[in-house]
C-alpha cells in the first residue's frame, strides 16, 4: 500500500505529456507485442513484454505511456507480478528496491479493450474498402498515438534494439508486420492462426505496425548491385483476383525504385528481412518499418514510403521539430525517381509544382517551432515538411554542384547515423565535412529560416560591360537569402550561362561583355525557390541607343529587332532608297529576327509599327 501512495503522489505531482530522453531512465532494448485483433473493429487484447537496461542509479519505478481506453489486466517485473497505477494516459509499476544501473528490466503488461479511432493519424482503424469490399484493420502510430494501442516508451532519441509482433486472428484472415514472418501456428480448435513476425533491427515505437485482412501474397525479388543476395518484397493485397489483375503494373514499380536507392544512398538497411506492403483504405501510405501500409500503389505513393527506409526508418529524426529528416527526403526520391526512372522531363515538372506549394507559405519554415511541436497537423505540413523540405535539397544539390559528391553524402549520412537518430543539424555538418564548405548560412536561411526570395531583375549594356542587377525582397521574416543564381545570357555570340552570388538585397554585377545581348534570363533550369516579379532590359543612355535597335548594322545575314519596352508584335517593311516595299514581316514575339540575305548591298528603310507606334530606322547591307 505504501508504494501506491507514493505512486499516486507521482501522478498528482509529476507530469509526462510527452517522454523524452531525460524522463524514463531506461533503455528500451526490445517489444514484444502479442495480440488478437480481427478485421471487423478495433477491440484487442493480449500482452506487450519491454525489456530494458536501466541507466540510472535510482530507477525507483517503471513509466509507461498506454492510453486509459485500455484496460490493464496485471502486470509482472522480471516475472513477478506487480502493482501499478494506471491514470492520465500513464503506466505507473514500483521497483522496489531500485534495480542497478545496467540491469536488464523485463515488464510484461496484459490488457484489452477497444482501441481509440477517428481521422488519418488513429493508432488503430477498421473499414472496409469501399472498392474492392474488403474489411482491413490496421495500425498507425506517427507522432503520438503508440501508446493507443500498446504500452511503449514514446521517444524518438530510444530505438528498441529489435521487436516481435505476433497476431492471433480468425483463419482466413491473414495478419502482416514488421520483419520476418517466422511461422504460422493453428491454436485452439483449428478456428485461430496466430502469425509471429520477428524484426531485428533497432526501430522507433512509431513504425512498428500490424495490418489483418483476408489478404493474398503476391511476392516480388529486386536484385540491387551492390549485393548478390535479392531482396524480397512481400505484398499483401486484397483478396479479389481482379485487384492484382488491375495493379500489379504499378506494384512492380517497387523493384527498380529499391535498386535505384540501393545505389544512390546504400545497400537497402533491410535487405537481410524483406521489404513489403500491406494495404488498408487508410487514405495515403505510412512507412512502417520494412513493411509499409498504404491504399493504392500509385508512382509518388510507392517510391515516398519505400525511400523512408532509409531517411525515416534507418536514420530517423531525433525530435519532431526535425520532420525534414523523415519527410523532405522522401518527398525529393519522388525527384529523384522520376529523374531516373520515367524523364528529367517529368522530373522537372514535379519539382515545379512542389516549387509552387512552398511559396504558399510565405512565412514557414521547414524546421518546426518548439511552440508548434505538438501540433500533428503542423509537423506534417505538406507545403513545408514534404514540398520545401524537398525544394531544400534540390538547392543543395545546385550549391554542390557535383551530383558524386551529393549522393557520397546522402550515403555518408546513413552509415554515420545508421539505425540511429539525426538532427537537421548533423545532416549540416556530414554536408560541411564531405564537401569541404561552409553550409551554414544555407541551412540558416533555408532550414531555419522563414519564407523565400522574391527578386526584379534588369540588365544594360555600357561600353564593353553587361550590368545585371538583381534586387531582393524576402516573403517572410527572413532579411536575406545569400544564394548563387545561374543567368542564361543570350547574344550574338550564343547562348552562356554564368552563375553569381547574392549576398547583398541589392547587388549590381559586372560582366565583360563585348556581343550584343538580347536576353537575360535568371535560374533558367529551375533550380531555385524563388519569385521572378521582373526582369527588364534598361537601355543605357551612355550608348545613345533609342527605342529601337538593329543589330548588327551594317548587315550581311540575319538582323535582330531589339526593343526597350515589351509590345504583342511587330510589322517591319524592308524599302529601298526610291520608297519601294522589298519584304514586309509580320513577327508576333521577340526576339524579333529579319532574315536579309537574299539583299544586295546598299542603304535600306525599315519601317517598323506595332499599333499606333510607329519607326523609321536606316539598315546597312554590305556583302
Amino acid at each position: 500500500m505504501k508504494n501506491y501512495w507514493f505512486i499516486v503522489f507521482l501522478l498528482i505531482f509529476r507530469v509526462y505529456p510527452a517522454f523524452s530522453s531525460d524522463l524514463p531512465e531506461y533503455d528500451v532494448k526490445w517489444y514484444f507485442l502479442d495480440l488478437q485483433v480481427n478485421d471487423s473493429n478495433t477491440v484487442i487484447k493480449g500482452r506487450t513484454q519491454i525489456l530494458v537496461h536501466v541507466v540510472s542509479d535510482n530507477l525507483q519505478e517503471m513509466i509507461l505511456q498506454l492510453t486509459d481506453s485500455l484496460q490493464v489486466d496485471s502486470v509482472f517485473v522480471n516475472d513477478m507480478k506487480h502493482g501499478f497505477v494506471h491514470a492520465d494516459d500513464t503506466l505507473l509499476i514500483p521497483l522496489s528496491p531500485a534495480p542497478a544501473r545496467g540491469m536488464p528490466v523485463k515488464t510484461v503488461v496484459y490488457y484489452h479493450g477497444k482501441v481509440p479511432t477517428g481521422g488519418f493519424f488513429s493508432a488503430m482503424t477498421s473499414k472496409e474498402d469501399a472498392d474492392w469490399h474488403q474489411r482491413v484493420t490496421w495500425t498507425l502510430s506517427e507522432p503520438f498515438a503508440a501508446k493507443e494501442w500498446f504500452p511503449c516508451k514514446q521517444d524518438l532519441g530510444d530505438k528498441a534494439d529489435s521487436c516481435a509482433v505476433w497476431v492471433t486472428v480468425a483463419r482466413g484472415l491473414v495478419a502482416g508486420s514488421n520483419g520476418v514472418l517466422e511461422g504460422v501456428d493453428t491454436l485452439e480448435d483449428g478456428s485461430l492462426l496466430r502469425y509471429r513476425w520477428h524484426h531485428h533491427h533497432p526501430i522507433d515505437y512509431y513504425l512498428i505496425s500490424l495490418a489483418v485482412s483476408g489478404y493474398r501474397t503476391y511476392d516480388l525479388y529486386a536484385h540491387p548491385k551492390s549485393t548478390q543476395d535479392s531482396v524480397l518484397i512481400k505484398n499483401l493485397v486484397y483478396q479479389d483476383a481482379g485487384y492484382l489483375d488491375a495493379e500489379k503494373e504499378k506494384i512492380d514499380q517497387v523493384v527498380p525504385a529499391l535498386e535505384l536507392y540501393s545505389e544512390l544512398y546504400g545497400l537497402y538497411p533491410f535487405a537481410d528481412e524483406k521489404y513489403g506492403h500491406c494495404l488498408a483504405p487508410m487514405g495515403g501510405g505510412m512507412e512502417h518499418q520494412t513493411m509499409t501500409t498504404l491504399d493504392n500503389f500509385g508512382f509518388d505513393m510507392v517510391v515516398h514510403e519505400l525511400a523512408h527506409q532509409w531517411f525515416g526508418d534507418h536514420v530517423t529524426c531525433a525530435s519532431w521539430q526535425d520532420i525534414w529528416i523523415n519527410e523532405g527526403f522522401a518527398s525529393y526520391s519522388e525527384y529523384i525517381s522520376r529523374e531516373n526512372l520515367k524523364s528529367k522531363e517529368d522530373a522537372a515538372g514535379w519539382m515545379s509544382a512542389a516549387q509552387a506549394r512552398a511559396m504558399k507559405e510565405a512565412d514557414g519554415s521547414v524546421y518546426v517551432p518548439l511552440d508548434e511541436i505538438n501540433d500533428v497537423y503542423r509537423i506534417f505540413d505538406y507545403n513545408l515538411s514534404y514540398k520545401k523540405g524537398a525544394a531544400i535539397l534540390h538547392m543543395l544539390r545546385y550549391e554542390l554542384h557535383d551530383d558524386s559528391l551529393f549522393f557520397d553524402i546522402f550515403q555518408s549520412f546513413q552509415q554515420e547515423y545508421a539505425d540511429s537518430v539525426a538532427t537537421g543539424k548533423d545532416f549540416e555538418k556530414v554536408v560541411e565535412e564531405r564537401s569541404g564548405m561552409d553550409f551554414s548560412d544555407f541551412f540558416d536561411q533555408w532550414y531555419y529560416g522563414r519564407g523565400f526570395p522574391r527578386f526584379s531583375f534588369s540588365w544594360y549594356q555600357n561600353h564593353d560591360s553587361l550590368f545585371i542587377r538583381s534586387v531582393q525582397t524576402p516573403s517572410g521574416s527572413t532579411p536575406l537569402f545569400k544564394m548563387h543564381i545561374d543567368f542564361l545570357i543570350a547574344s550574338d555570340e550564343g547562348d552562356t550561362v554564368v552563375r553569381l552570388y547574392q549576398d547583398r538585397n541589392n547587388r549590381v554585377f559586372a560582366l565583360p561583355l563585348k556581343a550584343t545581348v538580347w536576353k537575360v534570363t535568371p535560374d533558367p533550369d529551375k533550380w531555385l525557390l524563388l519569385e521572378i516579379s521582373s526582369v527588364s532590359h534598361v537601355i543605357s543612355a551612355a550608348r545613345g541607343d533609342k527605342d529601337v535597335i538593329l543589330y548588327p548594322n551594317p548587315a550581311s545575314g540575319m538582323v535582330r529587332v531589339y526593343l526597350s519596352f515589351t509590345l504583342p508584335g511587330l510589322t517591319i517593311k524592308i524599302l529601298n532608297i526610291d520608297g519601294k516595299i522589298l519584304r514586309t514581316y509580320t513577327l508576333t514575339a521577340a526576339p524579333y529576327r529579319l532574315n536579309v540575305s537574299a539583299l544586295s548591298s546598299g542603304l535600306y528603310i525599315l519601317k517598323i509599327s506595332s499599333g499606333n507606334k510607329k519607326w523609321v530606322k536606316k539598315l546597312v547591307i554590305r556583302r
